[in-house]
């Protein structure tokens, strides 16, 4: 809820099991991708009577209390009970890429990809049969942090549906046929990445290298060496009780609660994985054709840090990207931009990634090659800034509230941002409590976040047709 994070900057990354996506042939990924949306037909709710009483307001779902409990099998779970038609449940476990070694390197990938296949209790086909008879959806999410099992049916198919979550989630048997089989799957998602996810992906590569460093995607070169072994070690040393969140709405706590205690894994907390996110500093660079796309960024906050909602604030005073089709966007980062590309398309962002205990702050860019130097120079010149006015940390704070409240109206996004938050922070906050906290951020604070990333270390990464792009050092 505090910065981007993987999870929404990757959006290719999931799988899903719904109707809309089994339709198609030779496997399938993302809604950003497919735009295999969740909900594509008018929802169908009971008509009542019309009465000659007027009915109070219903309350906003940011409003509503949020419940967690810490079940006896060290499972969290957080619910958000909204009186929805639709329920909603998120399995969160942190098995992100951060806790990849170099013997099993692209496992969360294959892991996340592998949703669906036959478990213990149910085979591949029954899985689907029974999701879609129901007019429900599953699928799964993974970032660096963890990985996520969303299931979104009616309240009436709640019970079977929830059947089907506990067996994806606990009784996977990676079949090796089937790995064979869905290797055609993980070829098309990884053709499929766009460059911008791309070059986010190798500048987490070149700040460290290892552990927050590890690829989303599962290198080419493994692909097909993911087998049975890896992904049930993988599984065994990262789906345990402590390290699962259960978020929940449109269900009473009472049966979130029920759900969580089917959950059966194992004790531990995972502490021999390796989750390294020392911050270091590099730069990787990829030739290739089209335009130009550079990434640019130095140390930041973690979500779990004081300083996360600073830097918040600074990239949406810097300028959080464009909000209109053909727009170029607010703030001095996108006017420098602008009057260095002279009329060539160029887009610009600043950036702000917040994982659990680290985080990178600076900017992305995407521009014709020709005037991809003078573009790279005018956004550093705004990042290296160092201070930022009163008007655009005020312009700041609207623009992060505004995307915190933006995004707890999609209630899908409020599910799993507040199991997110319990899973990496350890407790919860409100979006009302969210956007008190913001406007309690004081300008210093900002400014001082400013100072940090114009006097840190910078990494790099570019990709495409980088010719005319500066190297990291000679970069001022």
């Amino acid at each position: 809820m505090y910065g981007n994070r993987d999870c929404h900057l990757f959006r290719n990354s999931s799988h899903h099991l719904s109707s809309a996506t089994f339709l198609t042939e030779g496997g399938e990924v993302a809604e950003a991708i497919m735009s295999s949306n969740m909900a594509k037909l008018p929802l169908m709710r009971h008509i009542v009577k019309r009465g000659l009483a007027s009915a109070a307001p219903r309350a906003l779902e940011s409003d509503l209390p949020i419940q967690t409990s810490v079940m006896a099998n060290k499972i969290q779970v957080v619910s958000l009970e909204n009186s929805s038609p639709i329920v909603r449940v998120a399995v969160q476990i942190k098995a992100g890429s951060r806790y990849e070694t170099p013997e099993n390197l692209g496992a969360a990938h294959v892991l996340r990809s592998a949703c669906g296949l036959t478990t213990k209790g149910l085979s591949t086909f029954a899985i689907t049969r029974l999701i879609q008879e129901r007019g429900a959806n599953l699928w799964a999410v993974n970032d660096r942090d963890s990985i996520s099992y969303i299931l979104e049916c009616y309240v009436q198919s709640l019970e079977p549906c929830l059947k089907v979550l506990t067996s994806v989630t606990t009784e996977q048997l990676f079949q090796p046929w089937e790995l064979a089989e869905n290797l055609s799957r993980v070829k098309y998602e990884l053709a499929l990445v766009p460059p911008q996810a791309r070059v986010l992906d190798m500048l987490h590569g070149a700040a460290y290298r290892t552990g927050l460093g590890n690829s989303l995607f599962i290198p080419k070169y493994l692909l097909g060496s993911q087998g049975t072994e890896t992904l049930r070690h993988f599984v065994e040393n990262t789906f345990l009780g402590s390290r699962t969140v259960i978020s929940t709405s449109g269900l009473s706590h009472g049966a979130a609660k029920a759900f969580a205690e089917r959950i059966s894994f194992p004790e531990g907390s995972g502490s021999g994985l390796g989750t390294t996110s020392q911050y270091y500093g590099g730069e990787l660079r990829k030739r290739g054709k089209g335009m130009a796309h550079i990434a640019i960024a130095a140390d930041g906050a973690g979500i779990n840090q004081k300083e996360a909602l600073a830097f918040g604030i600074l990239q949406h005073a810097l300028g959080a990207g464009a909000r209109v089709k053909y727009g170029t966007g607010a703030g001095s980062l996108a006017k420098l931009v602008s009057e260095a590309a002279a009329g060539e398309p160029a887009s610009v962002s600043a950036l702000n990634i917040s994982h659990q205990d680290a985080g990178l702050f600076g900017v992305v860019i995407s521009c014709e090659p020709k005037v991809a130097g003078k573009v790279t120079e005018a956004a550093m010149k705004a990042l290296k800034a160092g201070n930022v006015s009163e008007e655009a940390i005020k312009r700041g704070k609207s623009g992060l509230k505004a995307a915190v409240l933006l995004a707890a109206e999609n209630t899908s996004i409020l599910t799993q941002d507040i199991g997110q938050q319990a899973l990496l922070k350890g407790s919860v906050d409100s979006t009302g409590a969210v956007a008190a906290a913001i406007d309690s951020v004081s300008s210093s604070d900002v400014n001082n976040a400013a100072r940090r990333v114009a006097s840190g270390k910078l990494s790099m990464a570019a990709l495409g047709d980088i010719s005319n792009v500066p190297f990291i050092d000679q970069l001022k």
